[in-house]
């Protein structure tokens, strides 16, 4: 069960990491 949250959570940092990144390229692309 923890293993399982552990990589539910890790997957959710990943998810919003790319999120966020994706989100910096269009405010620099848009300036």
């Amino acid at each position: 069960m923890s293993d399982l949250y552990g990589m539910k959570t890790v997957e959710l940092l990943y998810i919003m990491f790319v999120y966020y990144g994706s989100y910096r390229l269009h405010i620099k692309l848009a300036m």
